[in-house]
C-alpha cells in the first residue's frame, strides 16, 4: 500500500468497522492519520514532561544531600531549603497539569454536565487571578452581557477563564491592561474575548501554542505549556473552540466560543 500511495505508515494498528456500503475510506484514513499525529504529540509530551520532572528532582536531591552532609550556616541552610521548596512546587505544577490533560483525554461527556453559569464562572476566575494581576500591576476591565447558561459546567468554565486570564497577565506587559468582553453570537454561541497589550503571538505560532507542552516565542513568564492545551480540550469537548489573533490593545486576543442555552443579552 505504501508503494502505491506514497504514504509512509508508522508502526501501529487501526481497526476499521462499517455496516454501511457508503463507507468513506478516505475519510477514515484521514482520521486515522490524524490520530497518529496526536499520539506522537502525546509521546513527545510525556518525554518532555519526564525531562522537566527530572530537572527539579535532581536539584532537590542535591540540596538535601548537601544539607545532610555539610555543616552549613543558618542563612545558607534557609536559602537551600527555599530553593528545594520552589523546585518541589514546580514539580507539583507539572504533575497537576499532567493530571488535567490525562483526565480530559480519557473523559466521557456525562449527561447534565453542562448548564454552567458564565457570570459566576467569570467572577470566580477574576477573584482567582486578582493576586497575580496585583503583583504585575495589571488592570483588568470587563464588558459583558447577561448570557445565562452555557453547555459547559461552571467549574470547567472557571478553569478555562483562569488559564487564559493568567496567560494574558503573565505574558502581557508589566503594569499593562487586560480586557474581557462577552457577547452572544447569532449562531447560538457565546464569544468571550480576552485581550492584552503585551507582545502578542506571532502569526506562525497561533495554532501551535494550543498543543501540549508548546509555548510561544514571545512568552515572558515561566510555564509548562499545559494551560492552553487544557483550554482547547475543554472547549472542543463542549462543541466550542478557541483561537488567537492580534488584539486592538496591541497584544493578543484569545477568542473562546462556547455553545449557549436559551438566554438573551
Amino acid at each position: 500500500m505504501e508503494a502505491q500511495t506514497g504514504l509512509q505508515f508508522e508502526t501501529g494498528w487501526t481497526t476499521l468497522a462499517s455496516s454501511s456500503i457508503d463507507f468513506d475510506f478516505a475519510r477514515v484514513v484521514d482520521e486515522a492519520l490524524a490520530r497518529g499525529v496526536r499520539e506522537r504529540a502525546h509521546l513527545s509530551f510525556f518525554a518532555t514532561l519526564a525531562h522537566e520532572l527530572r530537572t527539579p528532582l535532581t536539584s532537590i536531591r542535591g540540596y538535601l544531600e548537601t544539607l545532610i552532609e555539610d555543616g552549613l550556616d543558618s542563612d545558607t541552610t534557609g536559602r537551600f531549603l527555599e530553593t528545594a521548596r520552589a523546585e518541589a512546587l514546580r514539580m507539583t505544577r507539572l504533575l497537576d497539569g499532567l493530571f488535567d490533560v490525562s483526565s480530559l483525554e480519557a473523559r466521557i461527556t456525562l449527561e447534565g454536565e453542562g448548564a454552567g453559569d458564565v457570570q459566576m464562572a467569570l467572577a470566580a476566575a477574576l477573584n482567582a487571578v486578582a493576586p497575580i494581576a496585583a503583583a504585575r500591576r495589571t488592570v483588568i476591565s470587563q464588558f459583558s452581557c447577561d448570557v445565562g447558561s452555557v453547555l459547559l459546567g461552571t467549574d470547567q468554565m472557571t478553569q478555562i477563564l483562569i488559564n487564559v486570564l493568567e496567560n494574558a497577565i503573565k505574558h502581557g506587559s508589566e503594569a499593562g491592561r487586560v480586557c474581557v468582553s462577552v457577547e452572544r453570537e447569532a449562531n447560538r454561541q457565546l464569544q468571550i474575548c480576552i485581550d492584552d497589550n503585551g507582545p502578542g503571538v506571532p502569526a506562525g505560532e497561533r495554532s501551535a501554542i494550543f498543543a501540549l507542552a508548546r509555548r510561544g516565542s514571545t512568552a515572558r513568564a515561566a510555564g509548562n505549556g499545559l494551560g492552553l492545551a487544557v483550554v482547547r480540550l475543554l472547549l472542543e469537548r463542549a462543541g466550542g473552540g478557541v483561537d488567537v489573533e492580534g488584539s486592538p490593545l496591541g497584544g493578543a486576543r484569545f477568542r473562546l466560543r462556547i455553545p449557549i442555552g436559551g438566554a438573551t443579552c
